[in-house]
């Protein structure tokens, strides 16, 4: 009973963990990998907003340049593009360039919103410089994918340890719970064996387990009280009732024994069959104290030889045939 209650518990608390841990990491990872595209995106568009002015307003590019410097601090790779999707300025870092990045280019000078690609390690946004339909450039920002991984390994992570210490619990106690359950019932079948084998005064324990194992506790325990008292007052009545009938029966044999020393003929036949019912009951008393004697202890089986069974009831029975 203790495993099959312990394997229950922890199949249910295991797929209740799976359904709801799974659920919220994949949820938290999706919600971090949105947030860190969006950081990203924001950080291409203040690059994007100052190129605009050096592209379309031909100010100087002194504000871009601090920017792309602001970015290649922050880890970031940048590149600027013109119109004609020409270089412009960069950092030193040159994830933001090749032909993952061209394309990007490409498709912000049409008009269109690139899929960001991940190159090698590297998350690429790419954002117009200007108006979106007709754009003085482009900017690409690649930033590490690194933090975003380790961000999520951090979630996935946590989300294991809080599954593995759950099932840990839900195994501690579930355990904890089947021995309070089964012990007391186990305990309980120790006590209904030592009856059945003839331990009147046996009784079970009814301050542990559920409230329903201690109200059977306490049933079995009446039924032994009463089984004890029935039993015990039977033995008494078979002993008295014994020792009762044999003192009038011995007075009545030695009256007739007195009576058959003179009586003759029919009289004395008569008297000597009433000496042979009276030695029958006699006898029938006397089985009867047997009994009363033989109840007051239970016997308990014992391993015995088959062959010596055989061959002392073959012995018994051979002069019937």
């Amino acid at each position: 009973m203790t495993r099959r209650i312990t394997w229950t518990l922890l199949v249910l608390t295991s797929v209740l963990l799976v359904l709801a841990v799974v659920p919220l990491a994949v949820a938290l990872t999706a919600r971090e990998r949105v947030a860190y595209r969006e950081s990203q995106r924001a950080a291409t568009r203040v690059i994007a907003a100052a190129a605009e002015e050096h592209l379309s307003d031909d100010k100087p590019p002194t504000v871009m340049r601090q920017e792309l410097d602001r970015a290649a601090r922050a880890g970031d790779c940048a590149a600027v593009y013109d119109a004609s999707g020409r270089v412009v300025a960069s950092t030193r870092c040159k994830a933001a360039q090749g032909e993952e990045a061209d394309e990007q280019v490409e498709d912000v000078l049409d008009g269109r919103q690139p899929e960001p690609p991940e190159n090698e390690g590297w998350l690429l946004a790419a954002e117009p410089a200007g108006e979106v339909r007709r754009p003085a450039g482009a900017v690409v920002l690649a930033r590490s994918s690194g933090p975003l991984d380790a961000r999520v390994a951090a979630i996935w992570g946590w989300s294991s340890a809080i599954g593995v210490a759950g099932l840990a619990a839900s195994a501690l106690l579930s355990v904890r719970l089947a021995r309070w359950v089964s012990r007391p019932l186990s305990t309980l079948d120790t006590s209904a064996r030592r009856l059945g084998e003839g331990a009147l005064d046996e009784r079970a324990d009814v301050g542990a387990g559920p409230p329903e194992v201690r109200r059977l506790a306490a049933t079995f325990n009446t039924m032994a009280a009463r089984m004890e008292t029935l039993v015990h007052g039977h033995r008494a009545v078979i002993a008295d009732v014994s020792h009762q009938l044999r003192t009038p029966l011995a007075a009545l044999r030695l009256r007739l024994d007195v009576l058959a020393a003179d009586a003759k003929g029919e009289t004395a036949a008569e008297l000597a069959a009433a000496q042979e019912e009276i030695a029958r009951l006699s006898r029938l008393v006397d089985g009867l104290l047997a009994v009363a004697r033989a109840e007051q202890a239970t016997a308990r089986p014992t391993a015995v030889r088959v062959d010596e069974v055989v061959t002392e009831r073959v012995a018994a029975w051979s002069p019937v045939r």
